[in-house]
């Protein structure tokens, strides 16, 4: 479909083109924007539709980019008052980490023990830890002597 606005006089008239696919397994829609030449306006329309195909393959032939999930690893220690920690890998390496690149002000939370993702980046003097997430916390040492009383252990 192809729609002219009425004419003004002063912007001059803006063409809309929309196009609707019916596919045996979807239904696209193109609506763009209007565009000031009828030449222009069907190129837009159909660039999009186009790209809107080249996804809906992509998804029907299950060719959708999976983003790998950030690696684990846990706290091998804490200094707290430095406000700085390191993280051992699954591979045992060991990765600087700084307070603040522990999200939602969760350092104050975390034990040697305690289980993150991160992402892990180049820093001045190796590797280093950013945008550090919490998966599990470890039991901070006082809570398992009361558990180990309790139970009379």
């Amino acid at each position: 479909m192809v729609e002219e606005p009425p004419r003004h006089p002063h912007k001059g008239t803006p063409y809309k083109v929309r196009i609707d696919l019916e596919l045996p397994r979807a239904f696209i829609v193109v609506d763009r924007e209007p565009a000031p030449t009828l030449d222009e306006a069907v190129e837009r329309a159909f660039d999009a539709a186009g790209r809107r195909l080249q996804d809906l393959a992509r998804r029907l032939n299950h060719d959708v980019k999976h983003h790998e999930s950030p690696p684990v690893g846990r706290v091998a220690a804490l200094f707290p008052e430095g406000g700085y920690g390191f993280l051992e890998t699954d591979d045992g390496r060991e990765i600087y980490f700084h307070r603040n690149s522990v999200l939602g002000g969760a350092f104050s939370r975390l034990t040697p023990g305690s289980s993150v993702r991160f992402a892990e980046e180049k820093g001045e003097k190796g590797p280093q830890a950013s945008t550090v997430t919490v998966v599990t916390l470890a039991p901070r040492p006082e809570r398992r002597r009361r558990r180990r009383a309790a139970a009379g252990v």
